[in-house]
């Protein structure tokens, strides 16, 4: 073969690394799923593709890992995501055997007649037969879009005869099943509706909804749903499955959700729940009076979002451990369990533990031994700060969590205390610390401290790298001017005990100084006292301005005091990314 560019004489796994390299784009409007954006390299692939044969060849299970299976016969919702392939597409170049995941885009007007909606799928069928390595289908479902539509243009009623429209939504369902026939995970993402429909417009919607059942397969494993309202039908359609994981956000919070949950305890090993209240959680380990509790033999992950609602012992609480193999317990918001006994013997199995401690949680785990010092072993992530709240906790309360989240994981890597309002920090946190060699990581967002005490706590923990943290002006500090040189000196002299330190990165969340020049000046100070900080990163989300504060870092480096200062002048700083958030 005559070579007629270097690029083919690349080995094959060079290629496959170049590739890799590849940003992804967004492929459609959908939710995070399972932790993981829905993402392809489809359109930034395509000038790799185009090199030669040989790299098609090697980048082509990359470029056809995903594709759009949809008619949407005015082509608005395709012409939004031109980074998708289409399913056509990747049939008419015999590269279906790539495929691993299909997203199906269905609206009310592919229905109107069955030759619209059906005849891509006999289509595929004929030429191609089953996609049979297609694990992964995602189903974004707009009934509302195209009634919408309907009504805006003052279409007819009788635009659609709903006798031919349930008959072809079930001919869809039908050969839907036989083109996808081993799908394990299937997410589905309902969008919500805008306004009110009503007489035939609110039953062409309803039929939709109860037309997604019917695209749900019983031997799938993992399911996702957001914005879906779980019937009985719907669950008791899903009776055969075994579910591994389970997804459920943006839901109205109806029995059905907690009964699916139930109904696959025995197989279950990662749950996600969004928007759920304490009781309803309460009761997805309870089986009744007789029976007790209701456990998750291979639950390894539990994440709670947006928990709402009063714990209560009036509410049924389990009797023994409902988790006995739960690796990561992530809650926030408030948690749901009235007794410790979800915590205590979390104790043995727990490696990641993530809540939003409140008052009332701590008079009720004071009463036993759960957080008293070194009581987590096992945990190499702890977090007890409030994350998502207004009302953080102030004083006594928040500075008795601030010191627990340390204390009670002495083999802890990585400790997050986020949104507490401490006081008296130098007299009444820092001495009841247990500094640990063990830490790595340690976010203090929303948490805000002077320089001084930040100085005073990073310090003392030998092994620390990076580090988060939110900066205020010292209280007896009013100035609006850039500190003098006698008063940096004077800071240096007082916190070079301190200094030793194994900082690398700092994180910047917040900083309450009077302008951008005095938050400039402090972070430049703190580089000359902690002389192991290598980098500095500027946060978007809390501070207005990050970009300024970055740039006077410049002018505050020309004072005399920084310009002999090799270390101060090495330290690299920049503003955060807008895609870190």
């Amino acid at each position: 073969m005559a070579y007629t560019s270097s690029a083919q004489t690349l080995p094959l796994h060079i290629i496959e690394g170049i590739a890799s390299y590849i940003p992804k784009t967004r492929s459609a409007r959908l939710p995070v799923v399972n932790g993981e954006d829905s993402s392809v390299k489809q359109k930034t692939l395509l000038p790799l593709m185009a090199v030669c044969k040989q790299w098609r060849f090697v980048i082509g299970s990359l470029f056809y890992k995903s594709a759009l299976l949809s008619y949407d016969s005015k082509k608005l919702w395709v012409h939004k995501h031109e980074s998708l392939i289409k399913l056509e597409d990747v049939i008419a170049t015999n590269s279906q055997h790539h495929l691993k995941k299909v997203q199906v885009y269905i609206s009310p007007e592919d229905f109107k007649t069955t030759n619209n909606s059906t005849s891509l799928l006999r289509e595929f069928l004929k030429k191609v037969g089953p996609l049979e390595r297609v694990r992964e289908v995602t189903l974004f479902f707009a009934p509302h879009n195209s009634i919408y539509r309907f009504q805006r243009n003052n279409e007819a009623e009788d635009v659609i005869d709903m006798g031919l429209f349930s008959a072809t939504l079930d001919d869809y369902a039908n050969l839907f099943h036989q083109l996808l026939p081993n799908k394990k995970i299937v997410n589905v993402y309902k969008t919500q509706q805008q306004y009110r429909s009503s007489g035939k417009f609110a039953d062409i919607v309803k039929r939709m909804s109860d037309f997604i059942p019917q695209l749900v397969s019983s031997q799938m494993c993992h399911f996702f749903s957001m914005g879906i309202d779980l019937t009985k039908p719907f669950v008791d359609n899903l009776k055969g499955a075994s579910l591994k994981r389970i997804s459920i956000a943006k839901h109205k919070g109806t029995q059905q959700h907690i009964e699916l949950i139930r109904r696959n305890a025995q197989t279950l090993e990662v749950l996600h729940i969004k928007n759920a209240t304490t009781h309803a959680l309460v009761k997805m380990t309870y089986r009744g009076a007789k029976q007790g509790t209701l456990a998750y033999p291979r639950l390894r992950e539990l994440y709670i979002t947006s928990c709402s609602g009063y714990r209560s012992m009036k509410h049924n609480q389990p009797t023994c451990d409902p988790f006995p193999v739960l690796r990561v317990l992530d809650c926030q918001g408030n948690f749901p369990f009235a007794t410790p006994i979800v915590l205590d013997h979390g104790r043995n199995h727990l490696s990641v533990l993530r809540i939003d401690a409140d008052r009332h949680l701590l008079e009720i785990l004071g009463n036993s031994d759960v957080l008293e010092d070194g009581s987590f072993k096992y945990l190499n992530v702890i977090s007890l700060g409030w994350r998502h709240r207004v009302a953080f906790p102030r004083d006594d309360h928040a500075n008795q969590i601030f010191v627990k989240a340390i204390n009670m994981a002495p083999f802890a890597s990585t400790v997050e205390n986020c949104g507490l309002h401490v006081s008296d920090f130098e007299q009444s946190v820092l001495p009841k610390i247990n500094f640990s060699d063990h830490l790595r990581t340690l976010n203090l967002e929303g948490t805000v401290l002077t320089m001084k005490d930040t100085v005073k706590l990073l310090s003392k923990f030998k092994r620390l790298d990076n580090a988060s943290i939110s900066l205020k002006e010292e209280p007896t500090d009013n100035n609006t001017r850039m500190p003098t040189v006698e008063s940096l000196q004077e800071y240096q002299r007082e916190l070079k005990s301190y200094s030793p330190s194994n900082v690398g990165v700092l994180n910047i969340r917040h900083a309450h100084y009077k302008n951008s020049r005095r938050a400039a000046e402090f972070l430049v100070l703190m580089t000359s006292i902690m002389t192991s900080i290598r980098k500095i990163v500027v946060g978007r989300k809390n501070i207005s301005r990050p970009d300024s504060i970055v740039r006077r870092v410049s002018f505050v480096l020309r004072r005399p005091i920084y310009k002999t200062d090799d270390h101060v002048n090495s330290v690299e700083y920049q503003a955060e990314d807008y895609t870190c958030f």
